[in-house]
């Protein structure tokens, strides 16, 4: 009879497994449109898979690099993207690139459903742990899951952190007995220090899993265990700094903490507003089981969910993917609480049937609303914006092109093909080095154009300062094409070569300025260190809110020695002395192109708008040299 009982005991697991196994890995690329910050994260993979430095060149260091690494592991085990043996022109090919992924991140979405039910199990019982995983496993929000995000990867080292803290034994057992428990508590410290190293914000899930560690017994603490759990738990992400210190980059990672830390957007709210929309009867039940949790003081609820919110709370910002840290926590707080509240009811019968009837009408819901959002086919418009994309890029090679657009369409042509453009993400757009732009507009590109911040205004100048031709358009998806040397006619300009703006010499150099063409000349023996430069004063006017662009047409060339070349705008005071140090506004290096012309567009500050500045062009010599740089196009747009 105990056989029996244990048989289906066990088999009662498999049906949250099945259950999560049909719900993020059936149709894994058809559903979910493109999502910017999963580009992202992929992008950073394949970047991982071939190169050592883990800083992003666009975003810096903005999170740990830990997740990447992980999927980078894994992937690479599989001969990806090699064995998958991708073709340019071939959707099936570009389709296929992406199930990789998506498929790996259903799997650990299933290890989560695995873990939810065995924490649940083992801190409450096994009717929780049932309904906590089925819930997790069908309700309509479990689709983040699918997604490769970071917050998707960190949740099964958290959960497994949080089972091996439960599967620490209460204090009350004998001294030889502690000592075998120190691996739980060393994998337990590991696992959470592995999720802080994947996404800083895990560090609030310390009180939760260290309260696990702690409380064990009813009277008594066990310190030196919290402390050796606590040492992997800091030592493992003070890797990232590290590194960036062994990379002479620990500036530079400050100033990715601090960015990232002040990033504005969505707050706390509005975040719990969009995923009611998504989801609005799991947030329900969610925040009733957190209630419940807090009138019976379950600090294991409650210490899970509240250092978290707070901390998003507190610094302004997040997104609607960041409820994936807490969502098993909405998952078992409910599901308790049903079982716990059935107990209430007198009727013997009632109070043994209330439960199962709540959690199948709840799991009958949701697994009805799952099915039909996983069932549907949002990508193929993207994943043939993505194929004619590669081609036109493969079809024009001896060109470079610079590509802004969601990461989803770029990193493929970019890492699996090595296709040698310029490929930006619409949130990190530098300087343009080409003469053709491309720009694809999907909703998530009117979706930024549509708000009031810095990158909507940089993409907004960009979309609107060019004449574009339409090389294809998918339902919602358009490519567009400019030429960055030809703006609109409709747009006020500043030619900077014209017969109205006349440049000056200073120290060695020697200007000559016709045809709309400057060339600056050094030809010079000393040995001592010389700016020298064409300067230009001028008073810069704009009425818009968009930021201002510099557009140069160059070439630089040193015929003896060597040089640094140098564009710059300072401020500008008439009748100051031109050797004096001035603010700088904006400064950049120019290349060495050995006497072949390129083209660059640069973001201007704002602050250089409206009042008197001046522009520099320098060539910084420090030995004796002879050396060229002729700019035939300078315009401000």
């Amino acid at each position: 009879m105990q056989s029996v009982t244990y048989n289906y005991n066990s088999f009662l697991i498999f049906i949250p497994i099945i259950l999560s196994a049909f719900t993020h890995i059936w149709n894994p690329i058809g559903f979910l449109y493109p999502e910017h910050d999963e580009g992202i994260y992929v992008q950073r993979i394949m970047r991982a898979l071939e190169e050592i430095d883990f800083r992003d060149p666009s975003f810096g260091y903005d999170h740990p690099f830990f997740g990447q690494l992980f999927l980078a592991g894994l992937l690479g085990m599989t001969g990806y993207p090699d064995s998958i043996s991708p073709e340019i022109g071939d959707l099936h090919s570009i389709e296929t690139l992406w199930i990789v992924p998506r498929l790996l991140m259903a799997f650990l979405a299933v290890i989560d459903t695995i873990l939810v039910y065995k924490i649940a199990e083992l801190r409450y019982n096994r009717n929780v742990g049932l309904v906590a995983s089925i819930i997790f496993a069908v309700m309509p929000i479990t689709w983040l899951l699918r997604m490769v995000w970071l917050d998707s990867v960190l949740l099964p080292f958290l959960l497994s952190s949080i089972l091996f803290a439960i599967y620490v034994p209460k204090n009350n057992l004998p001294n030889g007995i502690k000592n075998k428990n120190i691996p739980l508590v060393l994998l337990s410290g590991i696992f959470l220090g592995l999720a802080v190293f994947t996404k800083i914000p895990a560090f609030t899930m310390i009180p939760m899993v260290g309260s696990l560690i702690v409380m064990k017994g009813s009277n008594k603490r066990n310190w030196s265990m919290l402390g050796m759990w606590v040492i992997p738990v800091i030592l493992i992400p003070l890797i990232w700094p590290a590194y960036a210190m062994y990379m002479g980059q620990l500036d530079l990672w400050i100033t990715g903490i601090y960015d990232q830390a002040n990033r504005t957007g969505g707050s706390l709210f509005n975040t719990i507003e969009k995923n009611i929309k998504i989801d609005p009867i799991l947030l329900t039940i969610g925040f009733f089981g957190i209630v419940y949790a807090a009138i019976k003081r379950d600090l294991f609820i409650l210490l899970w969910i509240l250092p978290y919110a707070i901390f998003l709370y507190l610094i302004g910002w997040s997104q609607y993917f960041h409820f994936i840290l807490i969502f098993p926590a909405f998952c078992i707080a409910p599901a308790l609480a049903i079982f716990e509240l059935s107990k209430k009811v007198k009727n013997e019968r009632v109070q043994k049937v209330l439960p199962f009837f709540i959690i199948s009408v709840i799991g009958f819901f949701g697994l009805v609303n799952t099915s039909m959002l996983i069932t549907q086919d949002y990508t193929s418009p993207y994943f043939t914006a993505s194929s004619l994309l590669i081609k036109y890029l493969q079809d024009n090679s001896n060109e470079k092109i610079t590509v802004i657009s969601n990461p989803f369409y770029f990193w493929i042509p970019q890492y699996v093909f090595h296709l040698d453009h310029d490929y930006y993400s619409y949130l990190g757009v530098g300087s343009i080095k080409t003469q053709k732009l491309i720009l694809i507009v999907d909703d998530g590109f009117r979706e930024l154009f549509s708000a009031n911040d810095d990158y909507a205004q940089r993409l907004q100048k960009m979309y609107n300062s060019y004449d574009k031709n339409v090389l294809a358009t998918f339902e919602n998806t358009t490519i567009l094409l400019s030429n960055v040397l030809q703006p609109s006619s409709q747009i006020p300009q500043i030619n900077l070569l014209d017969k109205n703006h006349i440049w000056s010499p200073f120290n060695n150099a020697a200007l000559t300025q016709e045809n709309d063409t400057l060339t600056v000349k050094v030809d010079t023996s000393n040995e001592r260190k010389l700016y020298n430069r064409a300067f230009l004063p001028i008073h810069i006017n704009n009425t818009s809110t968009e930021p201002l662009l510099l557009t140069l047409d160059y070439f630089a060339k040193s015929i003896k020695g060597q040089a640094t070349f140098l564009a710059e705008i300072i401020e500008y005071s008439p009748g100051y002395d031109t050797s004096s140090t001035k603010k700088i506004l904006w400064s950049t290096l120019l290349d060495n192109t050995s006497g072949n012309f390129t083209s660059e567009t640069f973001f201007l500050p704002y602050e250089i708008a409206n009042r008197s500045v001046e522009l520099r062009l320098y060539i910084i010599t420090q030995h004796a040299g002879e050396h060229f740089l002729t700019i035939k196009n300078m315009r401000i747009i």
